[in-house]
């Protein structure tokens, strides 16, 4: 769609074949080339010229049609109709103008169905269909597109269903057994928390009650995180308030570290199971300067050891434990403000792939035009201070992105929403289609 202009039209089941770890797509006799000069014709079927070359005008399909779903997805009927008109044949620009006042009607209507959502694939069947009912033809390169994107949603929901019942019953013949379920973080592995916040469902559902921040929800609990997927800035985590002195000396964090390694019948053993809960949440491979971070820790722990043994005296004992937790948690510290200020992925986190993956074709059209939307802007030259005030619109009114953010932060609100609307039938329930 974005690079060649073809795509396949005809995405169901039976026209994808499943084998040696790939997909392969079969049947291409509804394949779509979306042209990019194709010539533009008035309601009366004459050439229009081009005032700027004085030369026949053309249109770029693949550009009309990103135009119509851009307006879909951020409601904008302008969008939306301009696009639509472009692909439409002379013929049905004529019927478009005799029921123009209708046709924007009906987009006002569907465009304000339904939450904010990237599956807008049934905004854009109910705008057809119901601009149908007017007279107005359906321009192939839209009806592809919105049969195509239908099919294949639909496509991955069946085969998804196939194979979990498939595997039900496989299990169920062989006696299997499922694995245990992880067991519950250690209170005191908060790095690993925070990357269950991050690579949870959970950790995805937005807070509505402030615009101030971005917020996000874990456990129940409001976390504030800033709008970037690879940000760690969070206040309130599980309890503890990382910029708000929980990792400081008589902290609450701090506190629990000292209680954990006092108690413990081997301050020692204790100390290096700390160490190495924290090591096993780091990726060194992903990032090297985590390392440097690990080595102090592992110097700390080194000379806890040596003090430990040496404490004759109960005082001696906890000035070494006291000395080794305020060392730890500076180096928690530490690392949280590295993963922070990285861009990458930088923590081993299972889950966290998974989630970011879109789950319907849908969705993984719009990631790909969030992800491009500066080329987005420069396509739509002549409108896109419009398309940047839609986005700014849906942020701030619908995923509470706050009043300052910037451009970037709101983009990538949008990308951050397809994690938790993927399959959202709103739009089915509201329109009826």
């Amino acid at each position: 769609l974005l690079g060649s202009g073809k795509f396949h039209g005809d995405t169901h089941a039976g026209n994808l074949m499943v084998g040696g770890g790939n997909i392969t797509f079969i049947d291409f006799g509804n394949l779509y080339e979306l042209k990019s000069d194709r010539p533009l014709l008035d309601k009366e079927g004459k050439a229009v010229i081009d005032p700027k070359t004085n030369q026949p005008a053309t249109i770029n399909e693949r550009h009309e049609l990103l135009r119509v779903i851009m307006g879909a997805t951020f409601r904008d009927k302008t969008f939306v109709l301009k696009g639509f008109e472009n692909l439409l044949s002379p013929a049905g620009k004529a019927a478009l103008e005799a029921n123009r006042d209708k046709a924007e009607a009906i987009l006002d209507s569907v465009l304000s169905k339904g939450r904010f959502s990237y599956d807008m694939v049934y905004r854009l069947n109910a705008a057809v269909a119901e601009l149908q009912k007017l007279g107005i033809e359906l321009p192939p390169a839209i009806n592809c597109f919105v049969q195509s994107m239908a099919r294949l949603s639909n496509t991955m929901v069946e085969m998804n269903t196939i194979l979990n019942q498939a595997s039900e019953l496989l299990e169920a013949a062989n006696g299997y057994v499922g694995q245990p379920p992880d067991p519950p973080r250690d209170e005191l592995d908060i790095l690993g928390m925070a990357m269950d916040f991050r690579a949870s469902p959970e950790g995805k559902v937005l807070v509505e009650d402030d615009e101030s921040v971005v917020g996000l929800t874990y456990k129940g609990k409001d976390v504030q995180i800033s709008a970037f997927c690879h940000s760690l800035t969070v206040e309130g985590f599980g309890g503890y308030s990382i910029e708000g002195g929980a990792l400081k000396a008589g902290g609450s964090y701090h506190t629990k570290v000292v209680d954990r390694v006092m108690n413990a019948a081997e301050p020692a053993l204790e100390a290096r199971k700390l160490r190495d809960m924290l090591r096993a949440n780091i990726d060194i491979e992903r990032d090297k300067s985590l390392g440097t971070w690990l080595s102090v820790v592992d110097d700390a722990l080194a000379a806890f050891e040596k003090e430990i043994a040496a404490a004759d005296t109960p005082e001696k004992k906890t000035a070494a434990i006291q000395k080794y937790a305020t060392q730890y948690c500076s180096m928690i510290d530490q690392i949280f403000r590295s993963i922070q200020n990285s861009e990458g992925a930088l923590v081993q986190m299972r889950t966290f792939e998974m989630v970011e993956k879109p789950s319907s074709f849908a969705n993984a059209v719009m990631t790909t035009l969030m992800n491009n939307f500066d080329m987005l802007s420069e396509t739509f030259s002549e409108s896109a201070t419009q398309l940047k005030l839609d986005v700014y619109a849906i942020t701030s009114s619908e995923l509470k992105a706050g009043w300052f953010a910037g451009e970037d932060e709101r983009v990538q609100a949008i990308k951050d929403d397809a994690l938790k609307m993927a399959g959202d039938d709103s739009y089915q329930i509201d329109i009826g289609v």
